[in-house]
């Protein structure tokens, strides 16, 4: 039976466990007492001076042999004791040995786990903490509420991860999403408690490890990003998603800035996390005069995408004059020259637009965001909400951040997603669709733009000229831009083949949510959803933008057992307030589709 002992090794290392082995052997002497022989040991001191040092699941396996009373053979009884000295559990797992190698196995996974999960029936839990809290709660509550600086939503490479700090002064980080053993971790669960050092951006965590073992970590926040050491130094970087830098500067300070972009009729263009949190709003550098400001008012929002639509709502503005770029409709390539307008750092940097050269590095953003082009032109605060031209000085995207890790490493919102914005809070009609500088050098293109290019002032304090929100004017949709509507159980034409359930379909001025659910039919059952997934009106598709319950492809979201049901959301943009029907596709070949959802 010594063979059984490097494969049951090997076993626990391939369910991730950095594990060390004791094998033992009870045997019976003349006189049919048993006794103790050490057979096989790779640990280098004592059991007790391991426990006492390991962050480790340690595994000792004893085979114990004894007489059968009723036939006076030998029985071979396999015990294996789980050691975690951490979290101060031990499990014990004991059975009879089969005699061959391949039921071993069998016996083993059946009595152990199944699918790299534990049995219910021979697990357990080392203690740690939950939280109710969710991505969906984290981003309500720092939508509504003032916030800590370092508190957020972070996504590293393994792990998204919400940061809270509560009444104690603690911070809690809290699992969202990310471990690939999800039935050890659900949303909520906390992932690491804080203890505040002497200095304010660096901690010592107590961290909860893969498989909840305790551990002792520093965590430093810098610049938008947290960085994680755990005991060999080993680092992992988690870049903050939301909210956005400047929204924070909102709650800290009385006045902050950004910029924007013209569209007809007096629409402007600017970032969601520019103008969150703003009483008031001015506008600046309308045809090149910084002498004048102009009153703004939010028509639309698209939170999840990070854009705003205001409308100068001045009765002394008198319009742009004719607008020289038009607003593409298409995707760019990678490789592409694109240029950026923008009003970076005014405080250190002075009050002069600021150009900045680069190239489309990616058409995917962070984490392969498809909302997002990544691109190598310099961007600093300020930048935020303007404009990304192509080499023709089209409009092909809207400034939205940086990569605090990384030089000359900004993202863009693809346009196509400003425009499904403008669709559903405004009108097509305000979209400029003539270039008129495409032949020009990039000096003449600059000198063009320039003046369509504006700066953008919020102050948290309330100006009595101003209006925070405005009611949709004659172009807008009929439906009020504060309504919410909700269709429960929607009627649909036809069906694919996939176990996917709509229960109801909120709207609202700013999003269409889907709340769904889907059953596992299969004894090991998984789901995901593709970044692709998008609905479709009127022939105009909506992108997936954010997901609540389900993980992104390529990675899964596992069922616990057959034939249970999951429920989950997703999120769009906003669509008219005058459509009767959609569709949700997930993708072409996909089963995932209901076609002809009804929104009466």
């Amino acid at each position: 039976m010594t063979n059984i002992y490097p494969c049951l090794a090997n076993y626990f290392r391939g369910l991730g466990m950095q594990v060390r082995t004791k094998y033992v052997k009870y045997k019976l002497n003349r006189d049919s007492q048993p006794y103790l022989e050490t057979v096989w040991k790779t640990l280098d001191e004592s059991l007790e001076d391991y426990w006492d040092n390991s962050n480790t699941l340690l595994v000792v396996a004893n085979n114990v042999s004894s007489f059968g009373k009723a036939t006076g053979h030998v029985e071979n009884t396999l015990q294996i004791y789980l050691i975690d000295p951490v979290s101060d559990f031990e499990w014990t797992v004991r059975f009879d040995l089969p005699n061959k190698s391949d039921k071993f196995d069998k016996k083993l996974r059946s009595t152990i786990s199944s699918a790299y999960n534990y049995n219910s029936s021979a697990s357990h839990s080392p203690s740690y903490y939950k939280t109710g809290w969710s991505e969906f709660t984290f981003k309500s509550f720092f939508n509504s509420n003032s916030y800590h600086p370092l508190e957020g939503v972070y996504e590293g490479d393994n792990y998204k991860i919400g940061v809270k700090r509560g009444e104690n002064g603690k911070f809690y980080l809290v699992y969202l999403s990310g471990a690939t053993n999800a039935n050890d971790w659900s949303a909520g669960d906390v992932k690491a408690i804080l203890e505040p050092t002497a200095t304010p951006t660096a901690f010592k965590a107590k961290w909860y490890g893969k498989w909840k073992q305790k551990m002792n970590f520093t965590v430093i926040f810098k610049e938008g990003l947290m960085t994680t050491f755990d005991e060999d130094k080993n680092q992992e970087a988690y870049i903050k998603l939301y909210p956005a830098q400047a929204s924070q500067s909102a709650s800290e300070s009385d006045e902050w800035s950004g910029t924007g972009f013209a569209l007809k009729n007096g629409y402007v263009v600017t970032n969601y996390h520019v103008i969150d949190g703003a009483k008031s709003i001015t506008i600046q550098g309308v045809k090149g005069d910084f002498n004048i400001s102009y009153n703004a008012s939010v028509v639309g929002s698209d939170k999840n995408n990070d854009l705003a639509l205001l409308k100068i709502s001045d009765s002394s503005f008198k319009g742009f004059g004719t607008i020289p770029y038009s607003i593409a409709s298409t995707i760019s390539e990678v490789g592409e020259d694109i240029f950026v307008l923008g009003y970076p750092l005014t405080s250190t940097m002075g009050d002069e637009i600021k150009l900045t050269t680069g190239v489309i590095s990616s058409k995917t953003g962070f984490q392969g965001d498809v909302a997002l082009y990544q691109i190598s032109a310099p961007i600093q605060p300020g930048n935020s909400g303007g404009p990304l031209f192509d080499k023709k000085g089209n409009v092909i995207g809207v400034v939205s951040a940086k990569h605090a890790g990384a030089e000359n490493v900004g993202y863009a919102i693809k346009s196509m997603y400003l425009r499904n914005l403008i669709e559903s809070c405004a009108s097509s009609s305000i979209i400029p669709t003539t270039n008129s500088v495409s032949t020009l050098p990039l000096t003449g293109k600059v000198k063009a733009e320039k003046s369509f290019v504006f700066f953008i002032h919020c102050s948290s304090t309330s100006n009595s000229n101003a209006v925070s929100y405005a009611s949709p004017n004659i172009e807008t949709n009929s439906t009020s831009p504060n309504s919410t509507r909700i269709i429960k159980s929607p009627s649909y034409k036809s069906k694919g083949d996939g176990n996917l359930s709509i229960n109801s379909i909120t709207l609202t001025p700013t999003s269409t949510i889907l709340d769904c659910s889907s059953t596992n039919p299969l004894y090991q059952g998984w789901m995901n959803i593709s970044r692709d997934a998008y609905l479709q009106v009127n022939g105009i598709k909506y992108k997936l933008t954010n997901v609540e319950g389900i993980a992104y492809a390529p990675s899964v979201t596992s069922f616990a057992y057959p034939n249970q049901t999951l429920n989950f959301k997703l999120y769009f943009p906003a669509i008219p307030s005058t459509a009767t029907i959609l569709d949700f596709i997930e993708s072409p070949n996909s089963g995932w589709k209901i076609l002809g959802l009804s929104l009466k």
